[in-house]
């Protein structure tokens, strides 16, 4: 068996290659930038002529899809690669809700017949820590901003949804799995959390979506990606993150890691 792994630099697909390599499991780290190494191939979601040949003879396929508009590139490579039988995509939580008319849903109506394992995480502890999404804004202004108001999320830390995609990479389809972490927490309580760990001052500062919109939107934004972004947060501030379940538990026999484990291990961080 052999595996891809594309956004093999990211927050997820690092530590998927990490763990395969560690297992001695055979496997390709698709990145835009080889460097060389026998492991890494060139694939670029901008660049179609990399496709074919980053998946050349591989039957396993961890996918995390393009920001923008991810379902004409994502067809068009099962289409290049059509060797391909198994497919575990980095996916959200609630898509299987959404209509087919949502890209994020239409990709994963895409990868179905491919014995596809849909990896759906609630939000990530890690967007607020080092190379997360709002950790830069904690430590130089003290604060988070998102219109999420009062709603709760079941924020879960990325290595569980790591340890979840190897054992699907490693053969075992898991069908849809839902990926929340232990406990439902606020953004203000997540902020009280890192304003304890850290010794400073932190806030959730709380736009409505319409300010959050036009914030996005004045930065010039892609469209596209305001209209995802939009989706997501809108989803968050009407409770549709407030969730937690089993899955972590029934597939890797251990309850979800904390939140108060990955405060304390990232406080120099945010001091």
């Amino acid at each position: 068996m052999s595996i891809l792994v594309t956004g093999a630099t990211g927050k997820t697909g690092a530590p998927i290659v990490a763990e395969l390599e560690r297992r001695g499991a055979p496997y390709r780290a698709g990145v835009r930038r080889p460097d060389g190494s026998p492991e890494q191939v060139r694939f670029d979601w901008d660049e179609p002529g990399s496709w074919g040949a980053a998946a050349e003879g591989i039957e396993t396929v961890y996918l995390v899809k393009p920001p923008i508009d991810p379902v004409p590139p994502v067809r068009a490579f099962l289409d290049a690669a059509p060797w391909v039988s198994r497919v575990v995509l980095l996916s959200e939580l609630g898509r299987e809700r959404k209509p087919e008319t949502d890209p994020e849903r239409a990709v994963e109506l895409l990868v179905e017949s491919r014995n596809a394992t849909i990896l759906r995480p609630n939000w990530f502890h890690d967007n607020v820590g080092p190379g997360g999404g709002w950790g830069e804004a904690i430590r130089r202004a003290g604060e988070i901003r998102l219109p999420t108001g009062d709603a709760a999320l079941g924020w879960v830390d990325v290595r569980d949804v790591v340890d979840i995609a190897v054992i699907a990479l490693l053969g075992e389809d898991l069908g849809g799995v839902d990926v929340n972490g232990p406990e439902l927490l606020t953004v203000a309580e997540l902020a009280a959390g890192i304003a304890e760990v850290s010794g400073r001052a932190v806030k959730h500062d709380a736009p409505s979506l319409a300010e959050y919109r036009a914030e996005l939107e004045r930065a010039g934004t892609d469209p596209l990606r305001v209209a995802y972004l939009m989706d997501l947060v809108t989803d968050a501030a009407t409770g549709e993150y407030g969730r937690t379940s089993n899955d972590v538990e029934r597939l890797l026999g251990r309850p979800p890691r904390p939140l108060d484990d990955y405060l304390a291990e990232h406080a120099d961080y945010w001091r």
